[in-house]
């Protein structure tokens, strides 16, 4: 077998997880609902809608249409024709709860970048809350506190997290046990890595590696100053091509003088916390 061949095979199977990670109907589109469905309990829910469950003791998820629903007919579905519409019961005041299947497990402090959807189809929004479960009957550990919704006015949501666990289920709810608190959501996506500048929740600041692609060198930017900090870099292999110690400090200088063209990690590690952001170099 030719080297190449060799290493092209070697290096598909350790990106097993880094591909092939995606909702299996984040947008909704994949239901046998021909009518809206409003206030459905979890076993009405759960028979007309594919690899998205309802999961929560608050059974009311709506499952909306502009053609077919005058509830939604302001707030068209942002991918395909179908969206969720989440509530707050008045019999438990405790949020819907909807899990969305992957297609397959995260890697436990790996970073994910989701992004979705939503809108406040009242006057009163509430924040949602993002979580990632082992299992699909629990909400699992939290991920993400969004803003508020807009009111009448979809908004895109994106934002980059460190797996905490190797789940294969995004669940979400709203945040707050008030009344009358309603969010429509819409159009859940999933990749691995992030941008060259994340927001890490339950983690570290903003980090930002620059220029990136880069010729030569790049500056980490951690966005304050840690008293101590690890760079480790690697190939796409995951062999480690240098690592070291830093002390004091808020930006870091990289020299990739020598090295290859092509993809590399950069794992940035402060005691129990750890990210991995991609560099590239020209």
């Amino acid at each position: 077998m030719k080297p190449i061949l060799v290493f092209l095979l070697l290096f598909l199977a350790t990106q097993k997880h880094n591909f092939g990670q995606h909702f299996l109907n984040g947008s909704f589109e994949i239901n046998s609902s021909e009518l809206c469905g409003i206030n459905l309990t979890n076993a009405s829910f759960n028979a007309l809608m594919s690899n998205t469950k309802s999961i929560g003791i608050h059974e009311s998820v709506d499952i909306l249409n502009a053609e077919f629903c005058q509830y939604g007919v302001l707030w068209n579905a942002q991918s395909g024709s179908w969206f969720l519409g989440l509530d707050i019961g008045y019999d438990t005041l405790t949020s819907n709860i909807i899990s969305l299947e992957l297609s397959d497990s995260l890697n436990i402090n790996n970073q994910y970048t989701l992004s979705y959807f939503d809108v406040a189809p009242l006057s009163t929004p509430e924040v949602l809350e993002i979580g990632l479960s082992l299992f699909e009957s629990t909400f699992g550990d939290l991920i993400y506190t969004s803003p508020l919704p807009e009111i009448y006015t979809w908004t895109k949501r994106e934002f980059s997290f460190l797996a905490p666990n190797s789940g294969k289920f995004i669940t979400v709810r709203i945040k707050t046990a008030q009344l009358a608190r309603w969010v429509n959501i819409d159009s859940f996506e999933i990749s691995i890595g992030g941008s060259s500048a994340i927001s890490f929740p339950n983690s570290f600041n903003r980090i930002e590696l620059f220029p990136n692609p880069t010729k030569e060198n790049f500056v980490v930017d951690l966005g304050k100053t840690y008293q101590q900090i690890t760079i480790t870099l690697k190939n796409v292999m995951g062999n480690i091509i240098s690592s070291s110690d830093f002390t004091n400090v808020d930006k870091i200088h990289v020299n990739l003088n020598g090295w290859s063209p092509g993809l590399y990690f950069v794992e940035i590690k402060e005691d129990l916390r750890l990210v991995t952001l991609k560099i590239v170099k020209e």
